[in-house]
């Protein structure tokens, strides 16, 4: 039914393959009232079809090893127990679906319901692409019709598939061809599980090696540049003294000191990821040590008064946080935010008051994050700017992940974007 995102346009995917199923025809009246009746269809080809998913999976309960749990269970033995195929098939979480010779939905069992959030009513009789996302509605659907027609089937194929609300979820598909009894292709029965939470464990743990050899090197890198950084600028300023003020080549030697400094904060940014933080929380009012902070900013010149809106920032927000970290966090966001309004603004700073947290919002209005950049935007060294470290937000990550919070990414490409901090009230 799909394809992984990971596929170039054009090149053929390689799939692994099921041995066809044989055709065990299941009466219409033995599916229990959780799988209703078979949509648009009469009852002969019902007989036919209704029970094919039951059928399938009853293909795989065969082929198991000798010996093994599933081996222990045949169609006598469940009948001993009172366990009816079609009643199995509705008991399983994953989701279950038959697809005629046209990609119709003809099947959709309870487990389907609880992960797409369809109801049977909703899908039966329409053509399943509405589950597909949008760019895997084209070569790569012909791909896997044209592997299953040719290899019977396709086994453990991970790919995204669309709820009912709009969201996405990674899933592990297998489809299986289902003959008739004279062995020609009747329709497609596709088994679907939700791999979505470990596909993110396993993203999480990846990212967490990563970022142990970047801080590892990191560290190393900035410790061997920081005392040459010293003694470069050192001589500068020596040699910059011995000139004249009107001199021409002080414009010169002002060029090469700001690019060592330029070098030197790149090596505290290094520095400060490398390190683990070590929060001192104390319990504090988070909304006037922004305004504190916001008024410190316009000190420094680095934002004006009209730029910054406080006005959606509740009062008496009491909780536990680093000042030092949390500091940093909130200024690297602020002046973030003015560099992309190209200091325009407005720039909002909202809270929104949770049963075990607080959550700030830095808003603004410039041409927002697109969708594929939401999440490496917190990779180290990753940047759009083209002085940019690439460090900032990575380690506003580890400063707020370290007093037990998140931050992430909230609004959408072209409407501005909002970067969301939660802190737990503990």
């Amino acid at each position: 039914m799909g394809a992984g995102s990971g596929n170039a346009a054009g090149k053929a995917l390689a799939f692994r393959s099921l041995p066809r199923a044989p055709a065990h025809p299941v009466p219409l009246d033995s599916l229990p009232p959780c799988a209703g009746r078979m949509a648009s269809m009469g009852s002969e080809q019902g007989h036919r079809t209704c029970g094919t998913a039951a059928e399938e999976l009853w293909s795989w309960v065969e082929r198991a090893p000798a010996g093994g749990a599933l081996a222990l269970a045949s169609p006598g033995r469940l009948a001993d127990l009172g366990i009816g195929l079609p009643e199995l098939v509705e008991s399983i979480r994953d989701a279950v679906l038959f697809l005629d010779r046209d990609g119709v939905l003809r099947y959709w069992n309870c487990g389907a319901e609880a992960m797409f959030g369809y109801r049977r009513d909703e899908v039966l009789g329409r053509h399943f692409n509405f589950l597909v996302p949008a760019d895997l509605r084209g070569w790569e659907l012909e791909e896997l019709r044209r592997a299953c027609t040719a290899e019977g089937g396709i086994a453990n194929h991970t790919t995204r598939r669309v709820r009912k609300d709009g969201s996405e979820l990674w899933v592990s598909l297998q489809r299986s061809v289902f003959p008739d009894a004279d062995g020609a292709e009747m329709g497609i029965v596709v088994t679907m599980r939700d791999i979505t939470q470990q596909r993110e464990r396993e993203r999480e743990l990846e990212r967490s090696r990563s970022l142990a050899l970047v801080g590892e090197l990191s560290a190393k890198v900035a410790h061997e540049v920081k005392n040459p950084l010293a003694g470069i600028y050192a001589a500068l300023q020596v040699l910059e003294g011995q000139l004249d003020p009107s001199d021409p080549r002080r414009e010169i030697f002002d060029s090469i000191g700001d690019e060592v400094m330029r070098l030197n904060e790149l090596t505290q940014e290094l520095l400060r990821f490398a390190r683990p933080p070590e929060p001192h929380l104390e319990l504090l009012d988070l909304s006037a040590f922004l305004v504190d902070l916001v008024g410190d900013l316009q000190n420094l010149q680095m934002v004006t008064p009209s730029q910054i809106d406080l006005g959606a920032l509740e009062p008496d927000l009491l909780v536990p946080f680093d000042r030092t970290l949390t500091g940093a966090v909130f200024e690297n966001l602020i002046l973030n935010a003015v560099e992309a309004t190209a200091g325009k603004g407005p720039i909002r700073i909202r809270s929104r008051r949770h049963k075990d947290s607080i959550a700030i919002d830095v808003e603004d209005q410039g041409p927002g994050i697109p969708r594929d950049e939401r999440e490496r935007i917190f990779e180290p060294f990753y940047t759009t700017k083209s002085r940019g470290t690439g460090l900032g937000l990575a380690v506003a990550k580890k400063n707020i992940e370290a007093q037990g919070g998140n931050i992430r990414v909230r609004g959408h490409s072209g409407r501005g974007a909002a970067l969301r901090v939660e802190l737990p009230l503990r």
